[in-house]
């Protein structure tokens, strides 16, 4: 099994590619996010209004080493960040992927060790149709 891998498309032809030299960390099973309404009467009674469900994924990254790994991740999150659609392989050997967007507004890599970054990507599944 090959460690994961995100694609995109610019939108000017140009084809991106991150390589993961490392797999995320602390990856949770599944993660939901509900978008509704909730009203509660003054009887008591709740009501609620649901428009959606959001699959998200958050993508622990504790070791992205200083050179071509953290340019990489550089050059995806400038796209990323304006909200631009990419796609994630949990396996970069198997041609199976999910379609996400970046929830973030921000990237700040942080000092983990010698020669090491760490960071958080929090990712939701975008929404078909």
């Amino acid at each position: 099994m090959a460690y994961p891998k995100i694609t995109w498309n610019d939108g000017a032809g140009n084809i991106g590619t991150v390589l993961f030299q490392l797999p995320p960390t602390s990856k949770p099973y599944k993660s939901y996010a509900a978008t509704r309404t909730d009203t509660l009467s003054t009887s008591g009674v709740k009501q609620s209004v649901w428009l959606r469900t959001d699959s998200l994924m958050p993508l622990v990254m504790e070791y992205v080493q200083i050179g071509d790994d953290v340019e990489a991740f550089d050059t995806f999150m400038q796209y990323a960040l304006q909200g631009g659609e990419f796609n994630f392989f949990p396996d970069a050997d198997i041609d199976e992927s999910d379609v996400y967007t970046l929830d973030d507004t921000s990237w700040k890599p942080e000092f983990a060790l010698f020669q090491y970054f760490k960071f958080v990507l929090n990712c939701r599944k975008a929404i078909e149709g």
